[in-house]
């Protein structure tokens, strides 16, 4: 039932992306949003390459920003450091 919802109702890119992680609890919450303790496994996304597919499932922190609260604010949010992605 699944793909056929998905066929009929298209999903941004970032949907697929959504459906590689495993989430197993909250680590923290600050004044935009939360941080999740999440599992992330590359071979569930077909639009990685093989190299980044290879690395297997991965433990990660994912940092889930309200839209809602970000509104007015954007500058403050996404004008931050940005860390990078991890293996290891």
């Amino acid at each position: 039932m699944g793909r056929l919802k998905d066929a009929f109702l298209k999903q941004p890119p970032s949907f697929v992306k959504k459906k590689t992680y495993e989430l197993h609890g909250q680590l923290g919450e600050g004044t935009f949003g939360k941080v999740l303790h999440a599992a992330w496994d590359p071979a569930k996304d077909n639009t990685n390459t093989p190299e980044i597919r290879a690395l297997g499932r991965t433990e990660v922190a994912l940092k889930v920003i309200s839209k809602k609260r970000v509104k007015g604010n954007e500058a403050l949010v996404w004008g931050g450091k940005y860390i990078g992605i991890t293996y290891g």
